[in-house]
């Protein structure tokens, strides 16, 4: 796919998971801001796997690095050393990378887009609202599914913000939603 994805084909198959062409994957449920930086390390390295699998393995430190953040604000040294750890129990280091398990090398959207998320509504939503929207934004863009908490994470922010002062809307709830809708309109637009 993304051989397909570089060459201008879009979200197709060439036969290598089903055996025959696909005009549009429908098993492909990460979306292009994992997928775009894929197919830019495809293009770049001449489709070289250990260089393509390099993008998921950053996303997945990144999904570590801020489950650590969230969870030592939460619970100190030990819950963010706990939160590391536990996804480390995955099934990674194995020679088949085709099977069902979570590996960090695989192109599982869930990973990232949970990343995006935590880093969302952990420690910069309050300081940094803009990039807090952006990293939602960029959660749902790289898993649909995760439209869901995001918009009750939005609904919570704007009625608190509603609330708590009189009938109006803080400036950083704005500069957040306006956050979640600038990859969305990146990417669609």
């Amino acid at each position: 796919m993304l051989k397909n994805l570089v060459e201008s084909r879009g979200y197709s198959t060439t036969g290598t998971d089903w055996g025959w062409y696909r005009e549009f994957e429908p098993g492909a449920s990460s979306g292009p801001a994992l997928l775009l930086q894929a197919a830019a390390a495809w293009y770049v390295s001449g489709g070289v796997l250990w260089f393509v699998r390099i993008v998921p393995l950053l996303y997945f430190l990144v999904y570590l690095g801020s489950l650590a953040w969230l969870f030592t604000a939460l619970a100190g040294r030990w819950g963010g050393l706990i939160a590391v750890a536990s996804p480390l129990v995955l099934a990674v280091g194995l020679a088949d990378l085709s099977t069902v398990s979570l590996v960090p090398g695989r192109y599982v959207g869930e990973f990232t887009a949970v990343a995006f998320t935590v880093l969302m509504v952990a420690r910069i939503y309050r300081r940094y609202p803009l990039l807090a929207g952006i990293a939602g934004g960029l959660a749902i863009q790289t898993k649909f599914n995760f439209a869901l908490p995001i918009a009750v994470f939005l609904l919570v922010a704007v009625l608190g913000s509603w609330l708590r002062h009189n009938r109006g809307l803080r400036p950083h709830v704005t500069r957040l939603v306006l956050g979640v809708l600038i990859p969305t309109l990146l990417f669609e637009v």
